[in-house]
């Protein structure tokens, strides 16, 4: 059975922990040997603040109207 869902749609942004600015992706980085998930690492265009996460952002989700939740 299909059934159609209106969503709602979201975006995470992850911003400069320095400055404020938004971060930018930057590479995926590999820390001493192979780590699951691969960290993305972002990169502050303003001050050059890096950090490493696992997620590749901006991330976009969407949750469905009607949730609960």
């Amino acid at each position: 059975m299909i059934k159609k869902v209106e969503v709602k749609t979201f975006v995470e942004r992850l911003y400069c922990d320095k400055c404020g600015e938004e971060m930018k992706f930057h590479e995926m980085g590999l820390v001493a040997g192979l780590t699951y998930p691969i960290p993305c690492i972002h990169q502050c265009p303003n001050c050059g603040h890096r950090e490493a996460t696992n997620v590749l952002y901006p991330k976009v989700y969407y949750k469905a109207i009607n949730d609960k939740d």
